[in-house]
């Protein structure tokens, strides 16, 4: 039977400075690379296009998971002072359902370990760490558990303010309540990223719209809150599981 081309897709989780790729609005982790393994009628993988296309103009393909577009950007593969031809770093991953694999900030306790980190509930996600994402809720507590006491960085959009950034968190089974983090994350469809709007359509709204959308969003996450939620304040088999994630496989090009 046959079918359309495959398509590869890569998660973006670097962009190496001076590098060629580093003029190209690139959001890190948000941004996937999508390429048609069919060039000319021919089979042709990612790295392999990049090579045979050294000092040539050729046309990208993104994806953003934040504003769910798909957008292109012309650019030359080279040498240059660092690795690769492109220089950023890859990691195989599809991007169709990425924004579903979110960790999303509920609650946060005064004085745990997310609090000290500065998590905002609700509008704040969080994506992974720079060498691994999150397959589901349970990577994410077994994450936790394995680096107890131990400063982890994670990637976080805020999507009020539709910027990410990175947080210091110090998991600690003992910093004064109950559990290690000392808050609630959601996962699944119901606490999946929430579709970017234009900055210009943001601005243009009146601070009483904006007021009125916040508290219906707030009411719905509360809602939201019994189904596909875990309370990370207490320890247990049900909600930290023992163990570790290893660190995703990535190429850099």
């Amino acid at each position: 039977m046959g079918g359309g081309p495959a398509v590869e897709s890569y998660r973006i989780l670097k962009v190496k400075p001076n590098s060629p790729s580093s003029d190209i609005p690139i959001e890190e982790m948000l941004d996937f690379l999508i390429h048609s393994t069919e060039v000319n009628g021919a089979y042709t993988k990612f790295d392999d296009y990049v090579a045979a296309n050294e000092n040539k103009e050729i046309e990208l393909t993104f994806f953003n998971i934040a504003s769910q577009k798909e957008w292109k950007h012309k650019m030359m593969p080279k040498k240059w002072e660092g690795s690769g031809l492109i220089g950023v770093t890859l990691h195989p991953e599809t991007y169709q359902d990425a924004h579903n694999k979110v960790i999303h900030i509920l609650d946060v306790m005064v004085d745990s370990p997310m609090h000290k980190a500065g998590f905002k509930p609700y509008s704040e996600y969080i994506i992974g760490t720079r060498d691994l994402t999150f397959e589901d809720v349970h990577d994410f507590t077994e994450f936790i558990q394995s680096n107890n006491n131990k400063p982890v960085d994670l990637v976080v959009y805020d999507s009020k303010e539709q910027t990410t950034r990175v947080r210091t968190l110090v998991p600690n089974s003992q910093w004064g309540g109950a559990g290690s983090l000392g808050g609630e994350v959601g996962f699944g469809y119901a606490h999946s990223l929430p579709v970017r709007k234009s900055k210009a359509a943001a601005e243009d709204k009146s601070d009483d719209e904006s007021k009125t959308e916040e508290a219906k969003a707030t009411k719905e996450t509360a809602k939201e809150q019994t189904e596909g939620s875990i309370e990370m304040s207490g320890i247990s088999e049900e909600d930290i599981l023992i163990g570790s994630k290893e660190p995703a496989k990535a190429a850099e090009l």
